[in-house]
């Protein structure tokens, strides 16, 4: 058997506006709402620590 992993879920208002814009995101790069989520997180993060 695997590893469990942990799992965090974050939950997160967003405006109508918002979200359509990341739907269109995720339509264009071919991924699904959640991979472009993580993926945008993991892109601050590293942004975060290259400026900290």
């Amino acid at each position: 058997m695997g590893k469990k992993k942990d799992v965090v879920y974050l939950g997160v208002c967003l405006s109508p506006a918002t979200h359509e814009e990341l739907k269109k995101l995720a339509a264009e790069k071919e991924l699904s709402m959640s991979t472009l989520v993580r993926q945008l997180i993991r892109d601050y993060l590293a942004n975060a620590q290259k400026s900290a």
